[in-house]
């Protein structure tokens, strides 16, 4: 067994590479010095979940609630920097078997009507985790194996936190409707780390230089004007059938969109009929192409249209419960992110500078 202060070093090590500020690093080995010396516990030994619940709570009496959650990250990251220690070792059966669990993992998700898009994320999922935990035997699998494949996605690939939601959420039902358990109550996973970004809007004048782009052909031309004139996504324009048009009272029905719901919006009167079956990364090609014969600088995807949708449509006065209403949001904070990029807090504030 190694000293304390020979893992405490390889613990250290292992912080630098997974938290961007360096100079956190000192101080979260000491919280697990610390908790380790609290409950007399030998190196390469986990905190059980009463202790750790304990020992937080003790500090909280003591300290700032930043360092509390400092201290609960360190504790979290040391239990899954232990297991990456101890090698995975996978039995005889391996990928036979887990075609076997995805298979019913197809089946369950059909039986109970799942979209076509959450079926083909919780099962690329459950793909990721097989491979993550070197193919294992899916009856083995252990909530102590969820919560370092969580882990793993926050501190070493850096996800988003909606990802790694999405991620729990495939695997809360890999594990009930598939493994047919019940997930350990105990599970904590180090939290991916929320990422302030304003979505990338492009002006008025750069949509139209954009839409103008000789070399971006008709199809895509309606595809990308739909995007902008009714805030599609992506996905759901390359599905639009014409019986969900209605261009008597200039609508168009989004059936099945984000999340499967239904909603209307407004039908930008291109009046040009158009039937193909495109695929989404194809407008992608065909948008970065317009992109750079428009020369547009910024780094925009075919998404900005659709914030650029629901970022004039503020500037213009309309209701952001509007807005959140045909852009098909389920929460009004998704919408709100709009308007910071127009700035209404800080409308007639003169820099200091001008003054």
């Amino acid at each position: 067994m190694e000293s304390q202060e020979k893992l405490m070093e390889k613990f250290g090590a292992f912080l630098k590479k997974v938290e961007k500020r360096e100079r956190v690093v000192p101080f979260m080995v000491r919280w697990v010095v610390q908790a380790l010396q609290e409950y007399e516990l030998p190196p390469g030994q986990k905190l059980a979940p009463a202790q750790k619940k304990q020992f937080l709570f003790k500090l909280s009496q003591k300290y700032e609630p930043w360092q509390v959650e400092q201290a609960d990250r360190a504790l979290k990251l040391y239990e899954y920097f232990l297991n990456t220690l101890s090698q995975k070792s996978p039995t005889e059966r391996t990928e036979a078997e887990w075609a076997e669990a995805l298979e019913k993992a197809r089946e369950v998700l059909r039986r109970k009507r799942y979209s076509y898009r959450t079926e083909k994320s919780y099962l690329d999922w459950i793909r990721c985790l097989a491979e993550y935990l070197d193919y294992k035997s899916p009856e083995e699998v252990s909530g102590e194996d969820f919560q370092d494949f969580l882990t793993h996605l926050a501190v070493e690939r850096n996800v988003a936190p909606s990802t790694q939601n999405q991620a729990l959420n495939a695997l809360v039902f890999f594990y009930r409707h598939v493994l047919e358990k019940e997930i350990d109550p105990y599970i904590e996973a180090v939290k991916a780390r929320e990422r302030r970004r304003l979505p990338v809007v492009l002006s008025r004048e750069e949509v139209e230089a954009v839409l103008s782009v000789s070399e971006l052909e008709e199809t895509y031309y309606l595809i990308c004007a739909l995007m902008y004139g009714g805030g599609l996504r992506v996905s759901e324009t390359v599905r639009l059938r014409v019986k969900d048009l209605d261009f008597e009272r200039g609508l168009i029905t989004v059936f099945s969109g984000k999340g499967d719901k239904d909603r209307v919006t407004v039908d930008p009167r291109t009046e040009t009929v158009r039937r193909h079956h495109i695929h989404p990364s194809a407008v992608q090609r065909a948008f970065k192409k317009a992109l750079r014969k428009a020369r547009v600088e910024k780094p925009a995807t075919v998404h900005s249209l659709r914030h650029s949708f629901a970022t004039h449509l503020l500037e213009d006065g309309y209701d952001i419960r509007t807005i959140q209403e045909l852009l098909g949001h389920k929460s009004l904070s998704t919408t709100m992110i709009y308007t910071h990029i127009v700035g209404r807090r800080v409308t007639g504030v003169v820099s200091p500078l001008d003054r």
